[in-house]
C-alpha cells in the first residue's frame, strides 16, 4: 500500500522556520548596528525636525508659501470660545490656512478693552412674497446687535478681528468680536 507523499507540508514548516529566522536575524543586526550608524539615522528625532525645517523652508520660498505668507496677514481668526473670563475669553482657533501655524497658538486668550466692538450675529426669517408675481430669494438676512462681555458664553463661535500689533501673540487684543448665530 502506498503512502501518501508530504513534501508540500514539510516546505511550509520550513518556509516558515526560515522566516522567523531571518526577522529574528535582521532585529539582532539592527540592535546591535544602531551605535555604527551615522548620528542622522540612529537619531530620528534630529533627523525628522532638520528634514521638516528643510521642507519648511521649501515650502516658504515656493509660490505656494508665498501665497500662505499672504494670508497670515490676516487679523480675523474664528473659533470656538472654551473659557470665559474677566475681560477675556480664550478661543480654540479653527481657521488656521497655515500648515506651520505654531500648535501653541491655536488657543488664544482674547484681551477686550474699552474701544473693542461686541456684537451678536442673530438670523431673521426671510422675507415672504407680499405680492402676487413677485419673486424673492426666501434668504435669511441678518442682525447685529450690541452685547456686553458678560454675553459670550463658553461653546459659543466667534470672529475676532485683531489689532495688528498683537496678531501673532498669544493673548492678542480685539478690535471687534462677533458672536456668530447661537442654535
Amino acid at each position: 500500500m502506498d503512502t501518501p507523499d508530504t513534501p508540500h507540508t514539510c516546505s511550509t514548516v520550513t518556509a516558515i522556520f526560515g522566516s522567523i529566522a531571518l526577522l529574528l536575524v535582521g532585529a539582532v543586526i539592527g540592535v546591535f548596528a544602531d551605535p555604527y550608524l551615522p548620528a542622522s539615522l540612529s537619531n530620528t528625532k534630529k533627523a525628522s525636525q532638520a528634514g521638516f525645517a528643510e521642507a519648511k523652508a521649501l515650502v516658504d520660498n515656493s509660490n505656494l508659501g508665498k501665497s500662505i505668507k499672504v494670508q497670515n496677514t490676516s487679523r480675523n481668526l474664528s473659533g470656538k470660545v472654551t473659557k470665559v473670563g474677566s475681560g477675556t475669553f480664550t478661543v480654540h482657533v479653527t481657521n488656521s490656512l497655515d500648515p506651520f501655524a505654531d500648535p501653541a497658538l491655536s488657543d488664544r486668550t482674547i484681551i477686550l478693552n474699552a474701544s473693542t466692538t461686541l456684537s451678536l450675529i442673530t438670523e431673521k426669517a426671510p422675507a415672504k412674497k407680499t405680492k402676487a408675481g413677485e419673486t424673492t430669494t426666501n434668504m435669511p438676512t441678518f442682525e447685529r446687535t450690541p452685547i456686553q462681555a458678560s454675553d459670550i458664553r463658553v461653546g459659543d463661535s466667534v470672529g475676532v478681528f485683531l489689532s495688528a500689533e498683537t496678531v501673532s501673540a498669544k493673548e492678542p487684543i480685539a478690535l471687534a468680536v462677533q458672536v456668530l448665530p447661537r442654535k
